[in-house]
């Protein structure tokens, strides 16, 4: 399973439907509970197989031609600078069979998830955050694997349980979609999974349940962002009543958002505000060896207070009217009062980062603002980058590249328009040694969490995780984790 990266296609698209029709996928976000206290007890273990002891700068723009030794900060001593090598650790994760591939990561409080899921016969990691010692050698118990036992797209958390997102699949001898199934664990018991056959609940043809790519919780309901069905985009998105049956279909609902917009599908992360659900547009014809697909840039809002079926409840805007550049994107976050979205298509996106105040009108292109985070960079080896899924540490915002190895930060209180707001830093600095040298080390990325102190960033090419410490104080913005991606 490959956590970015569409095997045989063009690598600079990020959408995360597209791992269940070409068998490749991202991202991110995060989830915690939002009643505050961490989970005591260790994951599931009917999901656990085995646990593992295997080890594994003050610069603005930094790339490949600026030596590591002139990253900012004092060697040793981390002052929570991005460039400063001391602030940065890397552990050699792996999910005991298969490489450490994930696709989508969650916090639920303790413990950092992992999901491999392209197929059924890959393992699962988790993290547990409260761990002591080497983060490059952690005792035993640290890491722990379960196996999913199918193809999942993404997790969300409702402050109890950890959800698993059914993937779009379908079958690759007959072409047909494969049923849409969701699961959820409760990370406190023993032998606690439960699942639900979508497709046989609601599908009035075969391919009418999607798969979902990341969605929001709003203190009751779970809302999943619909992706893809079977081999094409779909609009449908799902609601679940947290305080019903997960098992039974009346627990659950489904809108098509296609019935008020055409272009309103294939989608890839959900925010949570406070009050409304956003749905981030990514593409809304999917990518295959011969057509690069169309990015999608109709973002969409539900008002939680209204009715799930209500037309009026939801809204939409075409954030190309605020940069014609502004398009196909993957995950996001909110700061309290922005909503950001993350560049994840870079070919058309150029790396145009987006930013909404929620305190303004949906509606209008004065509410939006765009930053090319590309324009960080004047390396000559620098290209258009992508990015997947965002993460908001009380003050920073960063940005976690899926295409480059430049990892970027915004100081949400400065100027979201202006290069001194924003810093960035070349993550091959954290393997780089002389014998090394850059060629032996890929750039591809994707994946961000935050556990309220540290940032963790995945890196595909090196199976790596790498961690920021990111805050003296820990502490988790009160609505970070309860969007998905």
């Amino acid at each position: 399973m490959d956590i970015g990266f569409l095997r045989g296609i063009e690598l600079s698209v990020g959408c995360c439907f597209l791992v269940s029709l070409f068998g490749a996928c991202s991202q991110k976000a995060t989830g915690t509970s939002p009643d505050g206290g961490p989970n005591a007890q260790a994951p599931d273990a009917a999901l656990i197989a085995s646990d593992t002891t295997e080890p594994d700068s003050g610069l603005v723009e930094v790339g490949r031609d600026t030596v590591a030794s002139d990253a900012g900060g004092d060697a040793g001593v981390c002052d929570h600078a991005l460039t400063n090598l001391a602030c940065w650790q890397s552990h050699l994760a792996g999910s005991f069979e298969d490489p450490f591939d994930p696709q989508s990561i969650l916090f639920d409080g303790r413990y950092l998830y992992f999901l491999n899921s392209d197929s059924a016969d890959d393992y699962s990691s988790s993290y547990d955050t409260t761990a002591t010692g080497d983060f490059a050698s952690p005792p035993k118990g640290t890491w722990s694997s379960f196996a999913t036992s199918q193809s999942f797209e993404s997790l969300a958390f409702d402050g109890h349980y950890v959800y698993l997102l059914p993937a779009a699949d379908f079958d690759l001898f007959t072409r047909l979609p494969t049923d849409s199934i969701a699961k959820r664990f409760d990370p406190a018991k023993t032998g606690s999974t439960e699942s639900i056959n979508l497709s046989k609940s609601f599908a009035t043809t075969a391919a009418s349940i999607p798969g979902f790519a990341g969605g929001a919780f709003d203190g009751r309901y779970l809302y999943f962002a619909p992706s893809a069905a079977g081999l094409d985009t779909s609009g449908i998105a799902a609601r679940y009543d947290t305080q019903a049956d997960f098992t039974t279909a009346t627990a659950w609902s489904m809108f098509d958002l296609t019935t008020l917009w055409a272009n309103a599908k294939g989608f890839a992360g959900g925010i949570f505000d406070g009050r409304y659900v956003y749905f981030v547009p990514c593409a809304t014809t999917p990518v295959s060896t011969s057509s690069d697909g169309v990015p999608g840039s109709l973002l969409v809002r539900f008002d939680s207070t209204a009715d799930f079926q209500d037309s009026k409840a939801w809204e939409s805007f075409d954030v190309s009217a605020a940069d014609p550049a502004a398009a196909g994107f993957v995950g996001g976050t909110f700061d309290g009062k922005y909503v950001y979205l993350a560049p994840g298509w870079s070919s058309y996106s150029k790396s145009l980062a987006v930013r909404f105040d929620s305190t303004g009108p949906f509606a209008s292109a004065s509410s939006y603002s765009t930053f090319n985070i590309q324009t960080l960079s004047t390396s000559t080896w620098s290209e258009s980058r992508s990015y997947r899924g965002a993460t908001f540490d009380g003050q920073y915002v960063y940005f976690s590249p899926s295409s480059g190895d430049m990892i970027a930060r915004f100081d949400s209180s400065g100027d979201f328009t202006a290069k001194t707001a924003w810093q960035a830093f070349d993550l091959s600095y954290l393997t780089f040694t002389e014998a090394n040298s850059y060629s032996d080390f890929g750039d591809l990325y994707g994946l961000i969490g935050f556990d309220g102190r540290y940032v963790y960033v995945v890196s595909n090419s090196t199976y790596s995780l790498y961690r920021f410490d990111a805050k003296a104080s820990p502490s988790l913005p009160p609505l970070l984790t309860k969007s998905f991606l």
